[in-house]
């Protein structure tokens, strides 16, 4: 049977130099499924109740989701996210942590471990810093210095908002300091990260600083920027995780005040559409009668 034109049209397509750009387009093919299929899988963990109760709310859902999204992509370590595993990989084991100490209190930082089984046993630990936005729950800006056991070199992770130009980077700034260009590694529907090695000397000035400004330029060419106070990052990095159920249930806590958030105002604009609708009607004449 000979091929139809479209076929042929697509093969003589996939010939010579254009072979390359086929094969360029399967690869990136292959990895947006793999990221739909991730994707999936944390969606279909994340199961948050409130006052025994499944939250349905859209919104906060989503910035849930968002939120654990951000600690699992940055508690993952690199040689492993690039691996390709036949089998299923065995749930990562939460490592014993001590509890966290009380001068860490009012820290703007915190410090995660997580134990990861596999060919070598690994232990990665996050100095973290997240926020998000206090209606919608949505991610607005993270930040992590991220160490590996047995590594000496860290890394830090950037992570803004979707919706900016990849090509000119990010820009982190500490207080006075001269600003460091970082490009861009990756993006996800969380948002955009910037990936690089942790310099020691940006480390120590994180330790030292008040706080880090964070540049960055969206798609209409306006300049962004998101100010993230370095308070507790120095007890937090030298000390030790905390305890990852109390951790656990502090976020579900401030979940559940925007969930709580969410409703207030819900009824406040049905209320106010209620009045301005009654307004409305009484302002109107009323219809005259038939002959």
């Amino acid at each position: 049977m000979m091929a139809s034109g479209p076929e042929m049209i697509i093969a003589g397509a996939c010939h010579a130099k254009a072979a390359i750009q086929c094969i360029q387009a399967r690869q990136i093919e292959r990895v947006r499924k793999a990221r739909i299929r991730a994707k999936e899988r944390v969606r279909k963990m994340v199961t948050y109740k409130l006052a025994d109760r499944r939250v349905d709310s859209a919104s906060v859902i989503s910035g849930l989701f968002m939120g654990l999204a951000i600690g699992a992509l940055f508690l993952i370590a690199p040689a492993q996210a690039q691996q390709q595993p036949a089998k299923k990989a065995p749930a990562a084991t939460p490592a014993k942590k001590p509890a966290a100490s009380k001068k860490a209190t009012g820290s703007a930082w915190v410090k995660l471990c997580q134990e990861q089984k596999g060919e070598k046993k690994q232990t990665i630990c996050l100095v973290h810093h997240e926020r998000f936005h206090p209606t919608t729950g949505q991610p607005l800006i993270s930040a992590a210095v991220r160490k590996i056991t047995g590594q000496k070199q860290e890394t830090i992770l950037i992570m803004v908002p979707l919706g900016r130009l990849l090509r000119p980077g990010l820009f982190v700034k500490v207080d006075k300091e001269k600003a460091v260009s970082l490009p861009y590694s990756y993006c996800t529907a969380v948002g955009c990260v910037a990936e690089v090695p942790a310099k020691p000397e940006l480390i120590a000035s994180f330790k030292k600083g008040r706080e880090i400004t964070i540049g960055t330029i969206d798609v209409s060419r306006k300049k962004i920027g998101f100010k993230i106070p370095l308070t507790g990052f120095s007890t937090a990095y030298d000390g030790p995780p905390v305890d990852q159920a109390i951790y656990t249930k502090a976020r579900k806590d401030m979940f559940a005040q925007i969930r709580k958030r969410q409703i207030e105002l819900a009824k406040r604009a049905a209320a106010a559409a209620k009045k301005r609708s009654a307004t409305e009607g009484a302002g109107q004449p009323a219809p005259k009668k038939a002959p």
